[in-house]
């Protein structure tokens, strides 16, 4: 008996299939998760079990049941035998997860030690997630100009291909809070709030100030409070990586705030500049990028660049098609 374990390219598909005496004879077939995928196509993993006999068979059983669930944590499994087919969709449902990224989530405890801080954020999930920020548990902290509903989910993309099935809509986003100026009335409690259109997870940190300059407010956060205001451009939320079936309309995310407000450009993967001129691309108000048929051609490193007067910001987005 073989057991041989396969993966195609990305395409969120794991296929065991258990040869007896040289014919097909037990198979399962497991919708899995993006990450582990990518590090099977990498690595090129086959697994490969001989022998005889019925206890090598019941060993077959044993071994494609444990990769089922042990690698694929189970998302969706179909098993054939030569008696028939059954499937099974688990409580982990495709297409409908949301988690923090390792090292993705807020410290318990932030102290800041000077004028400034920077807060991260990352998290994967499907469909792509947002991220907005939340003080104390009640007050929104507005970032950047365009204020809309739209802004919270990937609006603009597709949702299934053309024959109706669900898209992956695979996606990790990055997020930065940039606390200027602090002050003992900063102090408190800073939560990165990660939404998809059915689900939201929190991460919270404390803020405290160990420590004030004694010498006044600086410069910068004087000139920050006068009338001539003006703030380098800075990217605060962006798509960082992005896998998806060639075909799809796809979003990328580049929000970013500044002032004057930044003016915000994408570059592809080859360094060209995207203009509205540029035939499959569509630049969206907010800043972010639609590709309206991505295709094996775009795999690459989109550049993300925010300019205004004061700075220039740039930031990458990672976008792997599928077959």
């Amino acid at each position: 008996m073989d057991i041989t374990f396969r993966t195609e390219r990305l395409c969120s598909e794991i296929h065991i299939l258990v040869l007896h005496y040289g014919q097909p004879y037990y198979s399962y077939t497991t919708y899995s998760d993006i990450i582990l995928l990518q590090f099977l196509e990498i690595f090129n993993l086959r697994l490969f079990i001989r022998g005889m006999g019925s206890s090598v068979t019941f060993l077959g059983y044993l071994v494609s049941l444990l990769l089922c669930l042990s690698l694929s944590a189970g998302r969706y499994l179909e098993a054939r035998t030569p008696y028939g087919t059954s499937k099974r969709q688990s409580s982990r449902r495709l297409g409908q997860d949301l988690f923090f990224k390792k090292n993705g989530e807020l410290p318990r405890k932030t102290i800041v030690l000077d004028k400034s801080a920077v807060l991260t954020c990352q998290v994967g999930g499907a469909p792509p997630p947002t991220i907005h920020w939340v003080k104390d548990g009640q007050h929104r902290i507005e970032q950047g100009d365009m204020l809309s509903n739209t802004n919270d989910e990937a609006f603009y993309e597709d949702v299934v291909d053309k024959s109706g099935r669900p898209l992956l809509r695979r996606s990790f986003t990055k997020a930065l809070l940039y606390l200027d100026c602090i002050t003992p009335d900063m102090e408190g409690d800073y939560s990165c709030v990660a939404d998809t259109p059915t689900r939201r997870i929190t991460s919270t940190t404390t803020l405290s100030v160990d420590r004030m300059l004694d010498d006044g407010e600086d410069s910068s956060c004087l000139i920050k409070r006068t009338l001539t205001d003006k703030m380098p451009a800075r990217v605060f939320l962006w798509t960082s990586n992005r896998v998806e079936k060639s075909g799809a309309a796809i979003q990328l995310f580049c929000r970013a705030e500044g002032y004057p407000t930044p003016r915000i450009m994408w570059k592809t993967p080859n360094r060209e500049i995207i203009t509205d001129d540029n035939l499959g691309y569509e630049l969206l108000p907010n800043g972010d990028l639609l590709i309206r048929d991505v295709q094996w051609r775009h795999m690459g490193v989109f550049a993300c660049i925010a300019e205004n007067d004061s700075g220039t910001d740039m930031k990458s987005t990672f976008v792997y098609p599928t077959k």
